[in-house]
């Protein structure tokens, strides 16, 4: 069934005539990393707004971890709503790439709202460390074979490649790096 849905959808593609290059797992990776740390920056300081003290910074690491896990469906959501917005978000922008559906149209609200979900489970594995890790390395040999994501099937999406570039993706890993020194920093008991 799984088989019959993925030619469906490389089909769908090819019947427009579409030639745009596919996106590499590492440029896909590195997009939604800088995208959920942006976003998660966006929960964290509404978190704390609305809780102060639920978003400090330090204190229990257990607690750092679960809070983190728990915003995770919010931040999945921002994602989908600047992504549906602007048709693109920020890690998308930097890696050169493009989120479509299969006819090369931008995504609607509730397309990219459904898309964000399956990734967070099928692709996330609900931010769970194990059963992520395991869910990362599925997709990440998936795409490397030039086969769909499951959630691109389900939703009739591709991620193409548009204008992206080594140098881009090389980019866009150093900004999450800046990005995350604030967390590592503030997050260490020293």
């Amino acid at each position: 069934m799984e088989q019959a849905l993925e030619a469906a959808h490389q089909d769908a593609a090819c019947d427009h005539g579409d030639v745009a290059r596919a996106a590499s797992p590492w440029q896909r990776y590195w997009a939604r990393q800088v995208d959920l740390t942006l976003a998660g920056w966006v929960a964290w300081l509404a978190l704390r707004v609305v809780l102060p003290s639920a978003a400090g910074f330090g204190g229990d690491s257990l607690w750092a971890f679960w809070r983190t896990i728990a915003l995770l469906p919010v931040v999945f959501v921002i994602d989908a709503v600047i992504l549906a917005w602007w048709g693109r978000t920020p890690g998308l922008w930097l890696c050169g790439l493009r989120v479509v559906t299969v006819a090369g149209a931008p995504l609607g609200l509730a397309k990219a709202l459904r898309r964000n979900l399956l990734v967070y489970v099928y692709g996330f594995g609900l931010g769970l460390p194990l059963i992520s890790l395991v869910t990362c390395i599925h997709n990440h040999n998936k795409v490397e074979q030039n086969k769909p994501t499951s959630w691109d099937v389900a939703c009739g999406t591709r991620v193409d490649d548009a204008e992206g570039s080594t140098l881009r993706t090389w980019s866009t890993f150093g900004l999450l790096v800046a990005l995350s020194l604030p967390d590592a920093l503030f997050t260490i008991d020293w």
